[in-house]
């Protein structure tokens, strides 16, 4: 009789701590987090056209800013082409 009191007594217990485990996200809910609570990440607001570093394709796309870089940025300079200022009209 002593061990159907002590199994019982166990199994309620098992029974409301599983209980609590699922009532508590019911109950308290986490805000989902796209970029997984981390901030080193700025995705700019709406869509920018954006070209390949070679100049083969273009596309529309998101900009995406990794802020974990402390040093600042900087850009390489490219060739535009040859202006002849002789020919353009006054």
């Amino acid at each position: 009789m002593r061990s159907d009191l002590y199994t019982k007594t166990i199994l309620t217990f098992i029974a409301a701590m599983l209980a609590i485990l699922a009532l508590i996200p019911i109950l308290i809910p986490v805000p989902a987090q796209a970029h997984g609570g981390s901030l080193d990440l700025y995705i700019e607001p709406g869509y920018t056209a954006l070209r390949k570093p070679d100049g083969t394709a273009q596309l529309v796309g998101k900009v995406v800013i990794n802020r974990r870089n402390t040093q600042p940025p900087f850009s390489q300079p490219m060739f535009l082409g040859k202006f002849e200022f002789s020919k353009v009209k006054q």
